[in-house]
């Protein structure tokens, strides 16, 4: 799988295992058809539930390895930002925050192509267990700024996999392979590569797609603008959040973004996610934030999984918090600095009244 950002940089994570059910082939760990970022893809693995539950027999694991690379294909050097340039890999689907991998000089400055470090890739090696985990969670981001630069020169690509594995009753499963036939016998083919361009207006997207022009709340910003762009693709999986905000805190990388029921942008109730699917995605620790330049300029695009329907977002209200420069209330719920209703593309905001 593979994701670009707004420039030319590209997150790639690769998976195989070996089937020693079926000769010892290599496969890939994503059967072919899913779409990148799919929280919910068709099972890898597919396993009766007395294969799991004899405890007279071994229950079924396989070998795996993975390999996270990154590559900077822009004419100009690219800063990793260490505290979000990460690797993760959990064998949970709530514990994506968790499982930080820290290989030697990940962090390092990556040279403008055509030098022969544009790219790194790491790999790990994992035993699948698939009667124990029934998700594992693969994370990728590569974030950072690009030097000597016109703005905007902050970017960000952000991949995340799952691998999921079915346990079905016996009855529902035929006696002769205990594998599901899904995965392809080598690594299937990456999706085709078209960076981002950078976002326009007025907003287009997925027939289900929302947005919110945004408005200022505070004397401290009076003049923030923008708009924030809800999207998602066609099989699911994390919301694409593409924003454009203008006046906004300068030289902010912690400005928390989140999505909220309420009644009004000073009324602001619960933080909008599927408590059964998730924790609250909407902390900029997770990655739900938006990041300015020394203007308090800022555009890009990030991934937030929140386990709600994309079209469920409408009439529901995105907030911008300040940076916390110390204030440990600054990203409480009811502190936003900016905010706007969310409605459907080709809508108004008169839509949600």
């Amino acid at each position: 799988s593979i994701f670009y950002s707004l420039s030319l940089t590209q997150a790639i994570i690769t998976c195989t295992y070996v089937d020693g059910d079926d000769n010892n082939r290599v496969k890939s760990c994503f059967p072919p058809g899913n779409e990148v970022n799919s929280e919910n893809p068709d099972p890898t693995f597919t396993l009766k539930r007395s294969q799991c539950e004899d405890n007279t027999t071994e229950k079924p694991e396989y070998d795996a390895k993975i390999t996270y690379k990154v590559c900077n294909d822009n004419d100009e050097e690219f800063e990793p930002r260490p505290s979000e340039n990460f690797i993760k890999y959990a064998t949970k689907k709530k514990d994506i925050t968790i499982g930080s991998i820290e290989p030697q000089g990940w962090d390092d400055t990556f040279q403008e192509t055509p030098k022969s470090n544009s790219c790194r890739e790491y790999v790990v090696r994992r035993t699948f267990k698939p009667c124990e985990d029934t998700y594992r969670t693969m994370t990728l981001a590569m974030d950072g700024n690009l030097q000597n630069t016109k703005w905007p020169y902050y970017c960000r690509c952000f991949v995340r996999e799952f691998v999921k594995s079915k346990i079905i009753e016996d009855e529902n499963i035929s006696d002769s392979p205990s594998q599901s036939t899904a995965p392809s016998s080598s690594p299937s083919s990456l999706p085709s590569i078209h960076p981002t361009s950078a976002p326009t207006f007025p907003i287009t997207g997925s027939p289900n797609s929302v947005f919110a022009i945004i408005h200022s709340l505070t004397e401290k910003y009076p003049d923030m603008t923008g708009f924030v762009h809800l999207d998602r693709r066609p099989n699911g999986g994390d919301l694409i959040i593409n924003y454009g905000i203008q006046n906004a805190p300068p030289s902010c990388t912690d400005c928390k973004i989140g999505v909220f029921e309420g009644g009004s942008c000073i009324k602001l109730f619960n933080a909008f996610f599927d408590s059964d699917e998730v924790y609250n995605p909407w902390t900029a620790e997770q990655g739900a934030k938006y990041v300015t330049n020394m203007r308090g300029d800022a555009a890009s695009i990030i991934n937030v999984f929140n386990g709600r329907g994309l079209r469920q977002h409408a009439c529901k209200y995105v907030a911008l918090y300040d940076k916390r420069d110390g204030n440990p209330k600054a990203h409480n719920r009811n502190n936003a600095i900016a905010c706007g209703v969310l409605v459907p593309v080709g809508e108004s905001a008169s839509f949600c009244q």
